[in-house]
């Protein structure tokens, strides 16, 4: 049967052992998103009628910044090209921090609550 399928099969020949110590463990790039999106969503969360975030700021903008980074880190570990990586890694750390930011910004707008 082997033989029918070639070089199409997806049964590999030398199978990995599951506790490859060259590894490390894995987490999916999908937790890497969520870590980037938590501020957003806490600076939500913090949000409510009648109050204002301007004591939490420096503190929510620390850990928007902080936990965006650590998000791009875990979603472009991996790639080969240093420049790519450096260029890619600061391109979404911004894109992440801006988008938290716009977040709360438009949810403060809208009349949710008030930064």
């Amino acid at each position: 049967m082997r033989q029918c399928l070639g070089e199409f099969s997806p049964v590999s020949a030398d199978p990995q052992p599951p506790g490859d110590p060259g590894k490390g463990i894995t987490v999916p790039r999908f937790i890497w998103l969520i870590v980037a999106l938590i501020p957003g969503a806490v600076g939500l969360l913090r949000m409510a009628p009648g109050t204002s975030l301007r004591a939490e700021l420096p503190v929510l903008m620390i850990l928007n910044l902080a936990l965006s980074g650590i998000g791009t880190v875990g979603l472009i570990r991996g790639r080969e090209d240093r420049f790519g990586l450096i260029f890619f890694g600061i391109f979404l750390t911004g894109f992440f921090f801006v988008l938290n930011c716009s977040m709360v910004v438009y949810a403060s707008c809208s009349g949710m609550g008030s930064i």
